[in-house]
């Protein structure tokens, strides 16, 4: 897919509140949605103070479709026809860490404590992200954006009763944009009568643009309290995306938040800084490149195990050099055991073949006590080292990426400094002691 979809800028505002259309108890539910609004404003200036890890599971959908669509009314034609399917081609898993601006939320790689104002996509790289349900969603519900609000009456939800309202957000007042265009949108909200605290949010696109990658982009949301610091929180315990695009394809993201903390006043905020600023990891003085030739042999012992079933892109892990890396003269450029440090940058399973993918990518050695930036990519070992490899229980990483139906572009890291391990089935663990072959290149 390779486009973001973001809830950009936003401004803060009075909800506009329309008469109701009626009672459905003794809470006045244009009180209710007052409070409601008075609740997210407050909530929002406390989020400011509080950072989370964010993870992203999508599942991939190939749509199986009797003729190619050409335009969305096609495709809704499609999905009437006798025949239509989805069926997952593939998933992933990723990892950030997420707070919120003053007007956007803003991301890093998990444990960086740098962040910036980029989209999720640009740090990921691959695949649709959007911003949004960390809390820029319901900012831009009250802060003016949204109208003609009306209440439904009141129904149930979690076993409880709730009071229900509908309300649009025209192009023209919209904050919500799909490849930087402003889109309309509408939606629905579940609000406790109560407490005047949102339980459930549902959202749609209007009619997007010809040039938009996607046709419909709905999402669902499910909130709650939690404790971070000596305060309380709303979230999103659960907020899911559904992509549907031109083509047919689908893609479901689930976003859940976890880990949530005071933010620390050493984490560093940038505004404009480039993906690999956010992606090298806590901010401190590193010494000069390590200048090594490239095309030397580099093999990795992991010191940290990773389980395809509960890794994600943007995990950390570690490992150390399982033999001095030396020149063509046999002079020792780095040590035998130097510890190196790397990330994960795509976890993916895809269905057909079975197929579990972990793409790596290693940002530093220790040298001397000082973490030095180390350029490698994935070696492919000779086919009959390989097998001598695998029967000793070794294993190899080779270059290049692979592809789920909308991942289109590489994930992020230096051109080629990746090592993409490729595993029959849909589960991989990889112990410590596990094994990758690297070489050297020139940054």
């Amino acid at each position: 897919m390779g486009h973001a979809v973001a809830m950009t800028k936003a401004r803060l505002g009075w909800v506009l509140l329309l008469p109701a259309a009626c009672a459905a108890a003794q809470r006045d539910p244009v009180e209710v949605l007052a409070r409601f609004g008075e609740i997210v404003r407050e909530n929002a200036s406390r989020m400011r103070n509080a950072t989370c890890v964010e993870t992203i599971e999508r599942q991939y959908y190939r749509a199986r479709l009797a003729n190619t669509p050409r335009t969305c009314d096609d495709l809704a034609g499609e999905k009437k026809r006798r025949g239509y399917k989805l069926t997952l081609e593939s998933t992933d898993r990723l990892r950030l860490d997420v707070r919120a601006g003053p007007t956007a939320e803003m991301y890093s790689w998990p444990g960086a404590d740098r962040f910036n104002d980029r989209e999720p996509w640009d740090i990921i790289g691959y695949g649709p992200a959007g911003t949004g349900p960390f809390g820029m969603y319901l900012l831009q519900v009250v802060q003016g954006d949204a109208t003609d609000f009306a209440f439904l009456g009141e129904t149930e939800a979690g076993g409880r009763k709730v009071f229900e309202y509908s309300f649009r957000v025209p192009a023209e007042r919209s904050h919500y944009s799909v490849q930087g265009a402003a889109t309309a949108w509408d939606g629905r909200l579940l609000l406790d009568p109560e407490t005047s605290d949102i339980v459930r949010m549902t959202t749609r696109t209007s009619e997007l643009a010809p040039e938009a990658f996607i046709c419909e982009l709905r999402t669902a949301s499910d909130y709650g309290r939690e404790r971070v610091g000596g305060g309380e929180l709303l979230l999103s315990r659960e907020t899911r995306q559904r992509f549907i695009e031109r083509a047919g394809a689908e893609v479901e993201s689930i976003v859940t938040f976890s880990a949530c903390r005071a933010f620390q006043s050493e984490s560093r905020v940038s505004f404009g800084a480039g993906t690999g600023e956010a992606a090298r990891g806590p901010a401190k003085a590193l010494p000069d490149r390590l200048d090594l030739p490239a095309g030397l042999p580099v093999t990795i012992e992991l010191t940290t195990g990773i389980d395809s079933a509960k890794a994600a892109g943007g995990d950390r892990f570690t490992g150390r050099l399982a033999k001095a890396v030396r020149d063509e003269r046999n002079t020792i450029l780095v040590p035998q055991g130097a510890a190196v440090a790397g990330r994960l940058i795509e976890v993916a399973v895809h269905m057909k073949p079975a197929e579990v993918a972990l793409v790596l990518h290693v940002e530093t050695v220790q040298i001397e006590g000082s973490d030095v930036p180390f350029h490698l990519a994935g070696r492919t070992v000779p086919k009959l080292e390989w097998l001598r490899e695998i029967l000793s229980s070794l294993t190899i990483g080779s270059g290049g990426g692979s592809a789920g139906i909308t991942i289109t572009r590489e994930p992020p890291a230096p051109e080629g400094e990746r090592n993409t391990l490729l595993f029959p089935g849909t589960r991989e663990v990889l112990e410590p002691g596990f094994k990758t072959e690297w070489v050297t290149v020139k940054p």
